[in-house]
């Protein structure tokens, strides 16, 4: 093939930041959106006085411009800030040289990470003036070296051991290849060559990237990277530190710890805690590269303090949220902890129990929670803009008759500030002169307000009853999906019913899920691209009661529910080999792989209870279940978090012996998980001192795990923690 125009070239580097406010207040940009930088440059010496870009791509609209580069001293360059965190964006430009004779295109696909920064070079295919000759097109055309295959071997070693690892590469063109080993951590002994050894060094999760290449790692590379963990001798995980007490009241009971992380990495914990007289809520503070700080009370002291919620800010802004006795009943608090501190003075918001909230990207802040005087039961909302301060309460359920469950209600919001409100309450009889039944209700509040009405969302059979509200989750898209569990008056078993607010809405009509239960309702994670998972524990049969298996059913984005299936260990059951699965939960990583986490007892684990965990690649299918806990005691109670990087902490409660009562003391044990989906040895991360109950675990954006937790010393009731970094 002849050319017929002078090739050449334009790059651009493609900067994605979040800008940070430098002022400790609640007002300023969100660290939810991103600033984007272009700057372009002719390799080629035409002049172009128009650089002409657009951006699109992850549900934006497309938004792009002109850049005016006439000027001697202008360069070719813009700042474009507010890009919501995502993937999926395109950046498509164009340039032509002031004598019309030279055009240039090009595009690159890019994402943004809320907190972070990404460069994307971009390379426009500039077309010159026609040309005689092809000896051009064969001095200027490159077909890059590719990475054919690597082996990287072990996963796991010792400190100051070697792992070996293998490279091979090609090139179509018969280019020479290099090669390039590189990590952040450790030695290797040449990281020139295709076939080298890699010495472990302090660094614990390593990450070894191969990168070849035809022109001198210029233009031309292509990489690959392998995660290896690098362990003490004995091969214990490492990474968790030593537990800490982080409240030193003596007086009292604590109880009940709840955890939220910042952008930044900093752990703010919240609990309740009793001084023998009256019940208050406590918070303690851990500020990344710091020790634990004092605790704080954050309640007045005027009444009884508790059914507490923690939550943050993009800006690193706490709100705490509370219900606290009065003469007649309980009124709602709140404080704040503005980033950088210190604490606020508590607010009354209304009277009313049971509070829970929920804050957007740009730190608007929404509570809810429920009100009764015995003859008028309300769900009430208020709200926080940025700023503040708190807004004037408003009925979410006007014209509804009956009583509210203030169980509590359930609320999330959308990365557009979209709010949506869930909760269970009274309307028609079951039958004339009955008691009145329970339905699924909720209001909308869409990011510019007003709220909107309360809707129904249940069939209206007079033979069914809302039982239980199992968990509401929102997707990137803003679509909301919830489940609950339904009672038939024909059967010993619960129906499992989920439904979806697109974005936009109205609500869809419910779907019936696959399985039964005897009580919780599915447990739901959804996925940055909207594919929704539930988990619950299915009982398949009347009869017999001692088959309950663990089982999954998905719904991809803007599908519909697929068939359920078994995520359980495939052991023999029967009526002297029972199967009882329970409490399964589920979370996403960030590629839309899900992993399942649930407690088991089966003829494997000799009949105790196990905790059991199951992976769901994004491009396939469950996988077998593995037990994750020793199976040397029973273990109950999983939690598990995912951090930005896929991996995966499970953590549970195992008891200290074996064939003991149920008042035996119990310790607190983390297993994790590299994104490979290859799980490391169990780890305990509780002391062993005491009893250990109500943990709760967090992930920041690093993948550093903070875990709190309930822990009785035959005395009292103390909260302690423990980090994994």
């Amino acid at each position: 093939m002849h050319p017929s125009h002078r090739p050449s070239w334009l790059s651009a580097w493609v900067a994605i930041g979040t800008l940070a406010s430098a002022c400790g207040t609640d007002a300023g940009p969100s660290n939810a959106t991103s600033t984007l930088q272009l700057h372009l440059e002719l390799t080629s010496g035409a002049r172009v006085d128009r650089v002409d870009y657009e951006i699109g791509g992850n549900g934006i609209t497309p938004v792009g411009g002109t850049i005016d580069t006439s000027d001697a001293q202008a360069t070719a360059s813009v700042e474009l800030f507010g890009l919501p965190a995502g993937d999926e964006y395109q950046v498509a430009m164009s340039a032509t040289s002031i004598d019309g004779e030279t055009s240039c295109e090009g595009e690159a696909t890019f994402s943004v990470a809320a907190g972070r920064a990404t460069s994307v070079m971009v390379t426009l295919h500039c077309k010159g003036p026609p040309v005689l000759g092809a000896v051009r097109v064969d001095g200027t055309l490159n077909v890059c070296a590719q990475l054919d295959k690597v082996v990287v071997s072990p996963l796991q070693t010792s400190r100051g051991s070697t792992v070996d690892v293998l490279a091979s590469g090609s090139d179509e063109e018969g280019d020479a290849v290099a090669y390039r080993w590189t990590a952040e951590g450790g030695s290797f002994a040449d990281p020139s060559k295709a076939e080298t050894t890699f010495t472990c060094g302090e660094t614990i999760e390593e990450a070894i990237t191969i990168e070849v290449s035809d022109d001198d790692f210029v233009h031309c590379i292509d990489h690959w990277t392998v995660d290896v963990r690098c362990v003490d001798a004995g091969g214990a995980e490492p990474g968790w530190g030593t537990p800490m007490l982080i409240e030193t009241d003596d007086a009292g009971d604590a109880a009940q710890p709840q955890l939220a992380v910042d952008p930044s990495g900093n752990v703010t914990a919240v609990w309740q805690q009793s001084d023998d007289t009256r019940t208050h809520i406590y918070a303690n503070r851990y500020v990344e590269g710091r020790p634990w700080g004092a605790p704080v009370r954050v309640s007045n002291g005027a009444g009884d303090a508790r059914s507490h919620q923690v939550l943050v800010d993009p800006k690193g802004n706490v709100t705490v949220v509370w219900q606290q006795s009065n003469d007649t009943g309980s009124t709602v608090y709140a404080n704040r902890y503005v980033a950088d501190g210190p604490w606020g003075t508590a607010v009354p918001l209304s009277d009313g129990v049971a509070p829970r909230a929920a804050v957007d990207p740009s730190g608007n802040v929404t509570v809810v929670w429920g009100y009764g005087n015995g003859a008028d039961e309300r769900v009430y909302a208020t709200r926080y803009p940025a700023g503040g301060p708190w807004g004037t309460p408003v009925s979410l359920n006007d014209g509804l008759v009956g009583n509210v469950d203030f169980g509590p209600p359930h609320v999330v919001v959308d990365p557009s500030g979209n709010v949506t409100v869930v909760w269970r309450q009274e309307y028609e009889a079951l039958y004339p002169g009955g008691p009145l039944r329970w339905g699924i209700m909720a209001n909308h509040y869409p990011s510019r307000g007003p709220w909107g009405t309360a809707v129904r969302l249940n069939e209206s059979s007079l033979l069914t009853n809302v039982w239980t509200i199992g968990n509401v989750v929102v997707d990137p898209f803003g679509n909301v999906t919830l489940t609950w569990t339904l009672e038939r008056r024909a059967s010993d078993f619960l129906g499992l019913f989920a439904c979806r607010y697109p974005a936009g809405g109205p609500w869809e009509s419910p779907v019936e899920l696959a399985g039964r239960t005897e009580y919780p309702a599915p447990r739901l994670s959804v996925d940055r691209n909207g594919n929704v998972m539930a988990v619950f524990a299915d009982f398949p049969f009347d009869v017999p009661t001692w088959l309950s298996s663990a089982s999954a059913q998905s719904r991809p984005a803007g599908g519909s529910w697929e068939t359920a299936v078994s995520i359980s260990p495939g052991v023999p059951v029967g009526p002297t080999t029972p199967q009882i699965a329970a409490v399964p939960q589920v979370a996403a990583d960030p590629n839309g792989n899900f992993t399942a986490v649930w407690q088991e007892s089966n003829a494997q684990t000799q009949f105790l209870f196990g905790v059991w965990a199951n992976r769901y690649p994004v491009d396939g299918s469950w996988g077998t279940a593995v037990l994750i806990s020793d199976g040397a005691t029973e273990a109950a109670v999983p939690r598990i978090a995912v951090d930005p990087q896929g991996n995966v902490t499970a953590m549970w409660l195992q008891e200290q012996t074996l064939g003991g009562s149920v008042d035996d003391p119990r310790d607190l044990y983390a297993k994790r998980s590299r994104a490979s989906g290859a799980w490391g040895p169990a780890v305990r991360v509780s002391n062993g001192a005491g009893d250990a109950s109500s943990h709760q675990v967090v992930v920041d954006v690093d993948g550093n795990v903070t875990t709190a937790w309930v822990q009785l010393d035959g005395t009292r009731t103390s909260i302690w923690a423990n980090r994994y970094e």
